[in-house]
């Protein structure tokens, strides 16, 4: 009887030895898993100032990324120039006095990945299928027609940003899986154009910044940009005059 009663005594304490060696586990597990689970839910916050006040209904607000070169845009020396954007509605007869649509996808267009066009008709995100927007060259009649396809590239139907327009600044912030969810770095570039023709979605390039801005896709990472204002009798408003940008990642 005394060697069956010793073993009944010996059981908690085992089944304590057991238990004090599993909790931390456990505990351990939970704390990994919600460590991982914020490192997947990356924000990102763009802002922009401007030597004016913000005008939305005026000048259309581009910022366009690109996760392995630098977006090309037209020359900063040469504004004034017309700046339709892929999915964007523009004025086909001016467009055509520019080289017509091609000569932008040529130029431009293939560098940009994703952009993000602030304006009259709101926030929208247009998507590339790979790395850039390609010349979307489509048939009708036998002849190959550029600018109609154009408007088969449709803004993103999942994007949500949080808008604050704020005096000179205007600032765009979002989840990042809402773009590019698999992203390490972003290669940045933030222009304006002015809408002279309130009929035309499109507007005149105006501004871009003095060099793009590079930024590693990690909590807390941020950079900012700081431009010169245009000097004195330039004919770019100060509401398309771009002055500085902060990017953040939280």
């Amino acid at each position: 009887m005394t060697p069956a009663k010793s073993g009944y005594k010996r059981q908690p304490t085992s089944y304590l030895r057991i238990l004090s060696f599993i909790l931390p586990l456990i505990l351990i597990s939970g704390c990994a898993r919600t460590f991982t689970s914020r490192e997947t839910q990356l924000n990102i916050s763009i802002d922009i100032a401007v030597a004016g006040s913000i005008d939305l209904s005026a000048n259309n607000y581009y910022v366009v990324f690109s996760t392995t070169t630098t977006p090309l845009l037209p020359a900063d020396s040469a504004p004034f120039i017309y700046f339709p954007s892929p999915g964007i509605q523009f004025n086909e007869p001016l467009l055509i006095t520019y080289g017509g649509l091609s000569t932008y996808y040529n130029a431009y267009y293939p560098t940009w990945k994703n952009y993000i066009v602030a304006g009259h008709l709101g926030t929208q995100l247009f998507q590339s299928n790979s790395t850039g927007f390609v010349t979307p060259n489509i048939t009708v009649g036998g002849e190959t027609v550029v600018a109609t396809a154009n408007f088969f590239i449709s803004p993103s139907t999942s994007f949500f940003p949080t808008i604050t327009r704020s005096g000179s600044h205007l600032i765009i912030k979002f989840p990042l899986q809402q773009m590019d969810p698999t992203a390490t770095q972003l290669f940045i570039q933030i222009c304006t154009a002015e809408r002279t023709d309130p009929t035309d979605d499109s507007g005149s390039f105006r501004d871009r910044l003095s060099s793009p801005i590079l930024i590693n896709v990690r909590q807390g990472a941020q950079t900012e940009l700081t431009d010169s204002e245009e000097p004195s009798g330039s004919t770019i408003k100060p509401g398309a005059d771009l002055l500085s940008c902060v990017i953040e990642i939280r």
